[in-house]
């Protein structure tokens, strides 16, 4: 394997004051994308992007991107008044996420919320990075410190990390008269999974970059980003179909260490892809034949939830797949085993992303999806179709052919009120700037269903769209269906979710811009 693809190439070289992964280039200052820990989907977003501001294409972008990831406790009133401190989300998987970049030598670093901030808040970055610096310089500090310590750094760091000012926080809890601050919560409550630390990627661990955070580098406005621009900064890189396959290559290493096929994350990888294969030869397909696997992402998520997978997609999905020859394997994430049980009676074969109670480094997800790419795809698996998620994203980041179903909430054709526009419209435009590497099919909106819930729930697909993905060699050009700024334009809502979007994805002075979204849509 090649130094580009080699993932101590950038981390063992010396270290200059004004670079990142040894880099020395003065103008590229250091900018820094907010990771709330509890949304997790985007962890992989953030990953990709700044293993790719390391890499030796050093053009893309003016910029090198830094994740902070950002945790706090949750604070809520009982009903006598008194304040109750518990985990929050960001807590439980904020700690995971930051070990996880720990472990395959990519920057993170920790920002400790104060605990009384009732939620997250993007505009909180003048806790980070306003004025001196004073805050920001403290959590380098830290990280530098204490980057080899054998312990699981997030929860090792945390009661060392200052908590960010109360005085600053937008919207911040407020106590009732007489009640006193809640004290934090004990580390062993906080962090009960310290022994699932992941190991090291390599045993001589040193901190990737040296700076702090008054570096005379950090230049121009707003160098606190939008987690947004994570995948704008991603699907840069991954734009240029002559550059595309080589930087997949780079993420397959660098997320998820696949040259270090002797450890655990790589063992179970490899056991998952053999019981795919398993599966797929007791239903016909092997490689001598033209029959393919069409894996479908029956997730079950905390967030977009009107992209679970259910049983009439699945089944709407298996019938029209067998009319053109494929066999469709439903990969089961967080779902109920009696609605597992539900899906084998009812003739439809499961294959779980991750055994109950089994630990897992996240590599296992980056290095699974690399092997289905550059092992079973093309010859047994055809591609991977489910709802907008992080388990999305990570496939087509390792090189997977996916496909990702949606609503289509802009143009003249639907009915989607203004209020839901605005809540999903600027999703929608974030998952279409993914085009290059993921395909976008829309539900059939005349299979909507009544839930009972908030949000939308479809039995099928729009079976045009499926079609155009199914006939499709995994490595033809990923094509979204046509849409233009026109229909985006159609109503005022729609117009604000395009402004919106751009504005969050973009950074003009660090040359971060949604190119692909732009040429999709016909924008200059």
């Amino acid at each position: 394997m090649s130094d580009l693809y080699n993932a101590t190439t950038f981390t063992n070289r010396a270290v200059t004051p004004t670079g990142l992964g040894g880099f020395a280039y003065p103008d590229r200052p250091t900018v820094f994308i907010f990771l709330p820990g509890g949304w997790s989907g985007d962890m992989w977003h953030c990953a990709a992007a700044t293993a790719l501001c390391q890499s030796e294409d050093k053009d893309v972008i003016r910029a090198y991107a830094i994740t902070i990831i950002g945790m706090k406790e949750k604070v809520s009133l009982a009903r006598d008044g008194t304040v109750e401190v518990s985990p929050d989300y960001s807590i439980i998987y904020g700690n995971r996420t930051y070990n996880y970049f720990h472990s395959i030598q990519i920057p993170a670093l920790l920002a400790r919320l104060n605990k009384l901030e009732s939620r997250f808040q993007p505009l909180f970055s003048g806790n980070i990075t306003k004025g001196s610096g004073e805050y920001l310089n403290k959590i380098i500090a830290l990280y530098r410190a204490n980057y080899g310590n054998p312990n699981a750094v997030c929860s090792f760091m945390w009661p060392l990390t200052p908590e960010t000012e109360e005085v600053a926080n937008a919207r911040p809890f407020q106590l009732p008269p007489n009640v006193a601050k809640p004290v934090s919560l004990a580390e062993d409550v906080l962090f009960p999974n310290d022994d699932d630390i992941p190991e090291l990627a390599t045993s001589d661990i040193n901190p990737p970059y040296l700076f702090d955070g008054n570096e005379d580098a950090v230049t121009g406005p707003g160098h606190m980003l939008h987690l947004w621009t994570s995948t704008t900064i991603t699907m840069q890189y991954l734009y240029d179909p002559n550059k595309r396959a080589g930087r997949i290559q780079y993420l397959q290493e660098q997320l998820g260490n696949i040259s270090k096929t002797n450890s655990t994350w790589f063992q179970q990888a490899r056991a998952l892809a053999d019981k795919l294969v398993m599966l797929a030869t007791q239903e016909g397909v092997d490689r001598s034949n033209a029959k393919r696997v069409v894996l479908f992402n029956y997730r079950k998520g905390d967030v977009n939830k009107q992209h679970d997978g259910n049983i009439g997609l699945l089944s709407s999905v298996s019938q029209f797949g067998a009319t053109k020859g494929f066999v469709v394997i439903a990969l089961i994430v967080n779902v109920p085993q009696e609605e597992v049980d539900y899906l084998r009676i009812n003739n439809h074969v499961v294959l779980n992303l991750y055994a109950k109670g089994q630990y897992y480094d996240k590599r296992y997800t980056a290095t699974f999806w690399s092997i289905v790419a550059n092992e079973l795809q093309g010859t047994i698996v055809q591609g991977l179709i489910g709802g907008r998620s992080g388990s999305m994203d990570i496939a087509s980041f390792m090189g997977v052919n996916t496909c990702s179903f949606d609503e289509p909430v802009f143009g003249k054709g639907y009915k989607f009120d203004d209020e839901y526009i605005l809540a999903q419209g600027g999703q929608l435009l974030r998952l279409m700037s993914q085009y290059p590497v993921m395909s976008i099919v829309y539900v059939s909106v005349d299979s909507w269903y009544d839930n009972r819930q908030i949000y939308n729930s479809y039995d099928e697909l729009d079976e045009r769209g499926l079609g155009e993905w199914l006939n499709r060699a995994p490595s033809d050009p990923h094509i979204c269906p046509a849409i233009s700024v026109v229909e985006v334009r159609f109503t005022q809502a729609g117009s604000k979710s395009l402004d919106t979007a751009l504005f969050r994805m973009e950074n003009d002075d660090m040359r971060i811009r949604a190119t692909s979204l732009r040429e999709l849509l016909g924008l200059q």
